[in-house]
This record gives structure tokens, C-alpha cells and sequence, in this order.
């Protein structure tokens, strides 16, 4: 691999780096591993190259000791966030896999090494100095939340979770990292302890909560529920009774039915105590799912919308979306965000004292962030006036007051500054964390720039290609049938899309001389994404099964140029391409397999093919056409449901008719 490595490092194509850079993460192997290792400690890929590599590698199906070795050594000289995900990503698939090498102590195990590692910047509590230690730790409790190991970690995690005096987002990295441990008494006791704690913060108290849920049970839901009867926070009533409201009324058959069983069980016909809010200003949780028995497919979607009673902003939001088939529950994707300090700025910028006094930002919220402060004010307003002398201390005391709370918004400010993460998820495993801190580097930045350089580059022009081609979806389970042999499911999907950009944006005259502009250019943008799901029963020697194939097909183009000169109307045009464009071509085709031959199924002989067109040669002078042909297999109560019944095809194309057609203005 080192070899091969060198070999195209040293080739000056560079469609051929893009390729193999692609290819490379997906490999997984400890040569693989090893050679993305040296080439982002030295330097010899881009930083953003280099996160990519790492988050291909966290998606490898089968990693190897050698591959977490030589990820921890990446992590123990660069500990960057994407390399400390990607470990503990890695630990946590090996150990599914491979039990045994997991529980091996042996100090020249990577795997223990690693999970010391993670551990060791934890410290006893979570403490940290400076911002880079808070930093720090946060990506390694996420990073230990991806392994789901060393179950010692589970009493660091619980104290890091309520210690006094480090930041929120610490203490939910801290009990989010739980999601993976396995439960017990002590745990469960724990975080009931902190969710009905009122005094606490209230996105601990939910990030609490929802670390229970992970571990349910009768004695869980009973005790919640009593808890929330007593609830004096409306945020966190109004989350826990959506999110327990939802829950009772899932249908994803995995995990969601189940736990609303156990759930109905558990309280016996209790009724939860309402919190049914506005849903603008008070928390929420809220989940969709369905499931066809007939078909054995379904997919759930949760999302959770959380307030703190200090911003009329929303502080964190988290969407969530599971696929049900055959049995096996697929955590496709997740994504959340936590956001702090912006209803400071706004208002620093809209607010009585700020650069734009506008009160209409504060008006559309209906809600404003110092409520202690507006109640003082409204007591003050409402004294009674006894003559000159009163409304002169009344006065006195408005003018004061102004004072104070004009230093109370600086010294907030300073101690709330903006800030926020966004994180993704796939497949259960956090594969990328960014921050705002990763564009701090602008305020450095910001008085170098020279806008006369930038207004003469873009008035020449130039052309530009972006492509990306990487495997997205690389999973397989195996499920058990009652003949004793096992049915294999499996899916892969890959990817590659390029856009191709040209044009020149020249606007120097719209600052100096006579106003004018003139902008012209095109964008190409051209995907290709093919998606392989096989069915098979494997015995010892052999392998039949079913092999579908879809895959979709997309290029369109964008011509255009808009001018303008003071004193004339703006023109606008859009180019009308001479060849045919075909906008999307969607094809699904069926094989049967044994070992490692494929034929062709063609499906039941019935099929519906339309192929309408939208004629707009009048107008336009252009016409638009789809195609379809699909196999009509409801009718026969034999044949198999789609995509199963046969091949099938769907496509949507825009063609010029008027050959004088150039532009369209």
C-alpha cells in the first residue's frame, strides 16, 4: 500500500489523487490505516483531506487491531476531533465483532491502550482550566460514547455529569456518552437522581432523561412519571410528557413497540400530568413511524426541540431518522445542534441601546430573555406618584436603572458569547463535530482582506471543477430462520458527483464611474449514485439469492448572463442547451445469484410504460418528457411486491424544438 501510495502521490494527474484519496478510506485495512496516518501527520494532504480520510475509515465494515493502532497513535500526536471519533467508532465495531480482543488487558493491546487513553483526559471530573481543556475533554467523552467502552468509564461519566462549575454542553457530552454502556441498577439510579433534581440546569435534566430511555424498564417509567407529576420546570415537563406521549404511540417494531408496551404496562392506566404548551416557547419531542407487516419494511423519524427559560431562542434541536427491514432496526442518520449566547446579540444589535432600536426582532417572539428584569421594571413603573418629589426618585431610579442594566447586558455578554456545535451521525456513530470555534480564524482575518484584489479577480473570470466520489452506505446483518441456515442482507451504496463552475461576476462599476454590472457564467452539476441491496441464504459451500441494483442518474446545465448600465433596463438571459438534457434517470434491476454468478430477471411479462410530454414549443420552445416502465405485478397474487417483481426505469428529459433557440430573456 506504501508503495502504491508513493506511486500516485508522484503522478501530477490530479483526477487520479481525487480517485484514489476517494478510495483509499473506504480500504480499512491496517496497511490502509497506516498509510492515512503518515500522510496527515505529515502534512502531505490538506486538513479538510485529511478529516475526510477518517471519517471514510470510521465507515469500514470489518477494522482490524492494526487499524485502531495505528488510529491512536494519530489521536496520541494530532488529537483532533475527527480522528478522536473515528477511534472510538473503530473500538466499538471491533468489539462487536471480535469480543475476545477487546477483553484482553494486555498493555500492548491497541485496544486497551486506546480506551486509557480516552480515559485519562477525563480526569476524576471533567475539570479543565482553559477553553482548549474544556475542548478536550467534550470530543473524548463523544469519543467514548461511540465505543461504548471501558465500562469503567460509567462512574466518571455520571460524576463529570453533575459537577459544579463546567459548562452545560460538558456535563450532556457526559451523559450522552452513556447511550452505549451497558445498564444497571447504579446507572438508572443515578440519573433519576439528576432528572429530578429541579435545581439542575434544564438541558441536563433532559439529557438525563433521555439516557433513561435507553435503558427502559417498569421501575424507569413509574418513577419518571412521578416525577413529572411533581414537575415545576414547564420546559422539562413539556418535553418528558410530548416525548412519553409519542413513545406510547410508536409502531417502529424493534425498539419503539416494545418500549410503548412496556410503558402502557408500567403505568396501568395512569395518566400523565398534561404539559401540553405553546409549542414556540416550550420544549417538544416528537417521532413518526410506520411499519408495513406485509412488506417487513418501515423507518421512524424523531425530533427534539429544546428551550431554556433564559433565550427565547431555541438552545438545542436534534433530528433523527431509522429504517426497519427485515427484522434489523438501521440508524441511518442523525444530526443535532446547540446553539447559546445569540439573543445577547440580538439584543446588543436591536435591543433599547443597541446599533438598530428596533423592537419588531423582539415582537415576532412574543417572549423577552430578562423576564426578572422586566417584572423589577413594571413594579418600579407602578409606584404610586406622590407629587414633584416622587417622580423625581422615580426618575432618578429609571435613569439608574438604565445604567445597570446596560453594564448587566456587557458583563453578560462577555460571559455568554456566542457559541454553538453541530454534529452528525451515522449509523449510530458520530463521525464529524463542528464548532464555531472553526471560524474564529476570520476576526484575524477580516482586516487583511483587500476588496479591490477580490472585485478584479472575479471581474476576470476563471473555471472551476469540484468532484467527490465515496461509499455512503456499507452495511450487513445476519437473521436467523427457522431451517436452521442463515439469511444474509446486505447494502451498498456509492456515489460520485462533480459540479463544474465557469463565469466572471464583474461589478467594479457599480462602486465608482457609471453604475454597471456585468455577470456571466454556467454551473454543471452531474451526479451519479448506485445503490446494491443482496438477499441470500448461505450454506457451507454455497450461496443463493436475490441481487437488486438501483441506481440514479442526474446532469443538468445552467447558462446564463444578467447586465446593467445606469439609466437602461437589466438584462437577462438563460441559455437553452442544443443537446437533450436529461434531468434525472432513476433504474432498478433484478438478478438471482449462486456464488458468484448473476442472471438477469426480467420480472412478470405485464408493465406500464407512459411517456408523456409537456410541449412548450409555443412559448419556450423547448419541450419537457418523462418516461416510466414499471412491471404491474399487484394483480397476480404470486409475484413478489417491488422491486422484487421485475426490472424498472423512470426518467424526466428537456429538449430544445425551435433550432433558432439561443437564449431565453
Amino acid at each position: 500500500m506504501e508503495t502504491l501510495w508513493q506511486k500516485v502521490h508522484n503522478e501530477e494527474d490530479n483526477k487520479m489523487h481525487e480517485y484514489f484519496y476517494d478510495a483509499l478510506p473506504h480500504c480499512g485495512s491496517g496497511g490502509c490505516a497506516k498509510v492515512m496516518s503518515h500522510a496527515i501527520r505529515n502534512n502531505l494532504v490538506s486538513h479538510e483531506r485529511g478529516n475526510m480520510f477518517l471519517a471514510g475509515l470510521a465507515m469500514a465494515a470489518n477494522p482490524t487491531k492494526e487499524t485502531v493502532a495505528h488510529v491512536l497513535e494519530l489521536c496520541e500526536e494530532h488529537p483532533g476531533r475527527t480522528a478522536m471519533l473515528t477511534l472510538g467508532t473503530l473500538i466499538h465495531k471491533l468489539c462487536e465483532s471480535s469480543p475476545q480482543v477487546c477483553n484482553d488487558k494486555d498493555e500492548e493491546n491497541p485496544i486497551a491502550r486506546a480506551e486509557q487513553f480516552l480515559l485519562s483526559g477525563l480526569g476524576a471530573r471533567c475539570k479543565g482550566k482553559t477553553p482548549e481543556d474544556f475542548e478536550n475533554i467534550i470530543i473524548r467523552l463523544k469519543a467514548i460514547g461511540n465505543a461504548g467502552r471501558p465500562v469503567a468509564a460509567e462512574n466518571v461519566l455520571l460524576k463529570c455529569a453533575i459537577t459544579p462549575d463546567v459548562p452545560v454542553n460538558m456535563s450532556i457530552a457526559a451523559l450522552e456518552a452513556l447511550r452505549r454502556l451497558p445498564c444497571n441498577e447504579y446507572m438508572t439510579n443515578q440519573l433519576l437522581d439528576i432528572y429530578g433534581e429541579f435545581n439542575l440546569d434544564v438541558e441536563i435534566r433532559i439529557a438525563a432523561y433521555l439516557a433513561l430511555m435507553k435503558c427502559p424498564s417498569a421501575v424507569v417509567f413509574k418513577r419518571v412519571a412521578e416525577i413529572l407529576k411533581n414537575e415545576v420546570n414547564k420546559q422539562v415537563g413539556s418535553f418528558v410528557w410530548s416525548h412519553m406521549t409519542n413513545a406510547m404511540d410508536s409502531t417502529e417494531p424493534v425498539h419503539g413497540l416494545p418500549q410503548a408496551e412496556m410503558m402502557k404496562d408500567a403505568l396501568n392506566g395512569m395518566k400523565l400530568r398534561e404539559f401540553n404548551l405553546n409549542r414556540l416557547r416550550f420544549s417538544r419531542a416528537w417521532e413518526g413511524s410506520f411499519y408495513s407487516d406485509i412488506l417487513r419494511f418501515g423507518g421512524s423519524a424523531q425530533s427534539h426541540l429544546i428551550y431554556h427559560p433564559s433565550s427565547f431562542f431555541p438552545r438545542s434541536a436534534m433530528v433523527n431518522v431509522t429504517v426497519d427491514v427485515l427484522g434489523a432496526s438501521i440508524n441511518v442518520l442523525e444530526t443535532a445542534a446547540r446553539f447559546e449566547g445569540f439573543e445577547i446579540l440580538i439584543e446588543q444589535f436591536f435591543g433599547d441601546d443597541g446599533y438598530y432600536p428596533d423592537d419588531s426582532i423582539m415582537k415576532m417572539f412574543n417572549l423577552k430573555p430578562h423576564e426578572e428584569r422586566d417584572k423589577e421594571e413594571k413594579e418600579v413603573n407602578n409606584l404610586p406618584k406622590r407629587g414633584r418629589r416622587s417622580r423625581s426618585i422615580h426618575d432618578d431610579i429609571n435613569k439608574v436603572e438604565k445604567h445597570l442594566t446596560k453594564l448587566h447586558r456587557t458583563m453578560d455578554t462577555r460571559k455568554h458569547h456566542p457559541s454553538g456545535a453541530v454534529s452528525v451521525k451515522m449509523f449510530g456513530n458520530e463521525i464529524r463535530l463542528a464548532s464555531f470555534d472553526d471560524i474564529s480564524w476570520l476576526n484575524d482575518e477580516v482586516d487583511k482582506i483587500n476588496m479591490i484584489d477580490i472585485l478584479i479577480a472575479l471581474a476576470k473570470g476563471g473555471k472551476k471543477t469540484f468532484s467527490k466520489s465515496m461509499m455512503f452506505l456499507d452495511v450487513e446483518t445476519t437473521v436467523p430462520t427457522i431451517l436452521g441456515l442463515p439469511l444474509k442482507l446486505s447494502a451498498k451504496g456509492t456515489t460520485v458527483a462533480s459540479v463544474e463552475l465557469a463565469g466572471k461576476f464583474d461589478i467594479r462599476n457599480m462602486f465608482w464611474g457609471k453604475m454597471s454590472f456585468d455577470v456571466k457564467g454556467y454551473v454543471k452539476p452531474s451526479a451519479v449514485v448506485d445503490i446494491t441491496g443482496r438477499m441470500g441464504v448461505s450454506a457451507m459451500y454455497a450461496e443463493a439469492g436475490i441481487l437488486v441494483n438501483s441506481s440514479l442518474y442526474t446532469v443538468t446545465q445552467i447558462k446564463g448572463n444578467a447586465t446593467y448600465t445606469q439609466g437602461e433596463m437589466l438584462k437577462f438571459e438563460v441559455g437553452v442547451p442544443e443537446e437533450p438534457v436529461q434531468f434525472v434517470n432513476i433504474s432498478s434491476s433484478l438478478f438471482a445469484t449462486l456464488n458468484d454468478e448473476k442472471l438477469a430477471i426480467d420480472g412478470t411479462p405485464r408493465r406500464i410504460e407512459p411517456a408523456p410530454c409537456l410541449n412548450m414549443t409555443r412559448f419556450l420552445g423547448i419541450r419537457f418528457c418523462s418516461q416510466l416502465s414499471v412491471p404491474l405485478g399487484y394483480r397476480d397474487y404470486q409475484a413478489p411486491f417491488f422491486p422484487f417483481s421485475g426490472p424498472a426505469s423512470f426518467s424526466v428529459s428537456m429538449q430544445r424544438t425551435d433550432p433558432s433557440l439561443r437564449n431565453i430573456s
